[in-house]
């Protein structure tokens, strides 16, 4: 028997439609050193909000940012095989 484990071969389960906004929180913290206040009011003055339609706080933005990163790592790690209980039979 042969098993194969990985995180990798999962399918996409971020919401498509949520992405731009979890990357354009991520790159506001990472890049422009913004806390989750400043990125929550920039977002609501834009006229973006929530899933629900309901305004971006601080937590939200927060929320956005562990997620995502959390789903990056996940999709950047090293795929890592495990092969357990095999047995080699010589050839005929």
């Amino acid at each position: 028997m042969l098993t194969l484990v990985t995180a990798a071969l999962l399918p996409n389960s971020y919401p498509a439609d949520r992405e731009p906004l979890a990357d354009a929180v991520v790159a506001m913290r990472d890049s422009d050193n913004l806390q989750y206040k400043q990125i929550a009011h920039l977002l609501n003055a834009r006229g973006i909000t929530g899933a629900r339609g309901a305004r971006i706080g601080a937590e939200h933005a927060f929320a956005l940012y562990k997620k995502r990163k959390a789903y990056l790592a996940k999709r950047t790690a090293p795929i890592q095989f495990t092969i357990s209980e095999m047995t080699v039979y010589p050839a005929e």
